[in-house]
């Protein structure tokens, strides 16, 4: 039985039941998630879950630990290529600089996936489907996979994960068949790797230049 907003603590989804719940047992969590009322509960787990892993990720890559998933394209780095970080992003004022933009940039994120995921919703279901809202809700639960990025050279499988607790949450918000919900999850999530990737390769170009040039 789903409950309204309204009786929900704001950090109620940060309690460690409920995020073991949502990454073990996610369809169960959101039958019981309304499909409308406040975005600022979800939308707070979501970037506690960001800024938890980019901080872990970023005190890591400083203790000088290589194959930690970078969060954000700006870093002159990639994952497992072997090229190492600049040494700007090696200092306390880089993991400063991290953790400050880590909600900017992970509230765009969630928007931008939020916005894409929902288009292509109305795209496999045109009608009969709820708003906005419950996709964007679905997306930043979904983020609650981050919390695993940080673990070097296996942390890149929390998207994996995500698009797993995605699935589950858009068949049972929009009420969507198997396989029109992981249409709409993976479609944006394959946008959103190529478009990391090729930023990232061009980084790592940038460095090389940069360093050899």
């Amino acid at each position: 039985m789903r409950v309204e907003q309204s009786t929900r603590r704001l950090a109620v989804d940060l309690l460690p039941a409920a995020l073991v719940r949502l990454l073990f047992r996610p369809r169960a969590f959101f039958v019981d998630e309304p499909a409308r009322g406040s975005l600022l509960g979800p939308l707070v787990t979501g970037l506690a879950c960001i800024e938890t892993a980019t901080l872990l990720g970023e005190v890591l890559r400083m203790a000088g630990v290589r194959g930690v998933l970078i969060p954000w394209p700006f870093h002159q780095t990639v994952m497992v290529s072997g090229v190492e970080p600049s040494l700007a992003s090696q200092t306390p004022e880089g993991l400063l600089m991290s953790v400050l933009v880590a909600p900017l940039a992970g509230a765009l994120l969630l928007a931008l996936v939020a916005g894409a995921g929902h288009y292509m919703v109305r795209t496999v279901a045109p009608a009969g489907t709820a708003g906005f809202g419950a996709t964007f809700r679905v997306v930043c639960y979904s983020a609650v996979a981050a919390l695993g990025a940080w673990v070097p050279y296996i942390g890149a499988l929390c998207l994996v994960h995500a698009a797993a607790i995605g699935v589950a949450g858009v068949r049972v918000m929009h009420r969507l068949p198997a396989r029109r919900a992981a249409t709409a999850v993976v479609s944006p999530i394959a946008l959103l790797v190529t478009v990391f990737g090729v930023m990232q390769v061009l980084a790592a170009v940038a460095l090389l230049v940069f360093n050899y040039g």
